[in-house]
């Protein structure tokens, strides 16, 4: 059987579903996965050993890629099978271009996030986490499928054994303004780690992208603190998580990595809730958020702060996330 992944981005959500991936060929170990995302997302996929080719889409080509790909699914993939896990105006018109191929598309629960968002009426307290609701979703159709048993769920494919280091990272970065922990409450935990004696043997790894300003801001001025922002590709990315103690971010894709490594992370939640599915599954990992009656603002945490100061980020303290690296370390 051949199968088509379709998941255009982000670099969080592409990795997330590989537990998807992992559960198809553990139940159809015979078939053949094509995963087709966005070229920058390519190097989170091309060394997955559940992956049997990866297909990048340059969204600078417009209709032109999407034409191509309807090709290469129809005529060189002969694909039986297209799972659609993006929902986007990309993948719709993929469909209507594909017509005689199977299309499966996912569930969202756009609805019941909305209704969460806008109305606080929360549908999504039994939500199970992406891993499992994808699972969950498709289970109709595989019988007796099984399900994955270890952890990690996701999977960035490293041949080697990392050996753990004395090492804590701070990935600053979020995709929305509103979903960053305030800067100089990282500041101010960095400051209290590296006065602590008991931590005077670690060194702390700043990581962000080539416009993740932010990570420059954090910088201090200590030899044992090293910004790597805009300086490694996605696989140096997970070296580097993979051989941390810790990771310590916003609800974004760097969180994901690092559980895909199995580093656990401690991750910060403001405009959005677990319930959406995003939140760390290793035992060890760790939510910080404030229980508050506006939570969640938006389904993506693109929204404008309707309290005007981003109480959900600034009532999480660099204390008490100072204290509970200290519990996790020890």
């Amino acid at each position: 059987m051949n199968i088509v992944i379709i998941r255009f981005s982000s670099m969080g959500d592409v990795l997330l579903q590989t537990s998807f991936v992992r559960w198809l060929k553990l139940n159809i170990p015979q078939s053949k996965v094509f995963y087709i995302t966005s070229k920058e997302f390519v190097g989170l996929l091309d060394n997955n050993p559940d992956i049997d080719q990866v297909i990048e889409f340059d969204r600078k080509q417009g209709t032109t890629s999407l034409l191509k790909l309807s090709s290469l699914i129809q005529k060189d993939l002969r694909a039986d099978i297209v799972f659609d896990l993006h929902q986007t105006l990309r993948a719709r018109i993929l469909y209507f271009l594909c017509f005689k191929v199977n299309f499966i598309t996912v569930d969202k629960r756009s609805l019941e996030r909305l209704l969460l968002v806008n109305l606080k009426l929360n549908l999504l307290k039994t939500n199970s986490s992406i891993h499992d609701r994808l699972v969950n979703d498709f289970r109709f159709l595989i019988s007796n499928s099984q399900d994955l048993k270890k952890f990690p769920k996701t999977r960035f494919f490293n041949d080697n054994q990392v050996q753990k280091k004395k090492r804590i990272i701070f990935s600053p970065v979020a995709s929305f303004e509103n979903k960053k922990w305030p800067l100089s409450y990282y500041k101010e935990l960095l400051e209290l780690l590296l006065k602590d004696s008991d931590f005077s043997g670690y060194e702390f790894i700043i990581l962000g992208g080539p416009n993740d300003d932010d990570c420059i801001d954090m910088m201090i001025d200590s030899p044992r603190v090293t910004n790597f922002q805009g300086k490694l590709n996605l696989k140096q990315t997970a070296a580097e998580v993979s051989s941390a103690q810790l990771v310590v971010t916003n609800d974004t894709g760097i969180a994901h990595i690092s559980e895909s490594v199995g580093t656990k992370c401690y991750v910060f939640f403001g405009p959005t809730v677990k319930e959406f599915g995003f939140a760390p599954h290793l035992p060890d990992s760790k939510i910080f958020e404030t229980n508050l009656s506006c939570r969640p603002c938006s389904t993506t945490g693109k929204k404008a702060c309707s309290q005007e100061d981003l109480f959900c980020m600034k009532n999480i303290k660099p204390k008490d996330v100072y204290l509970e690296i200290r519990s996790c370390l020890e």
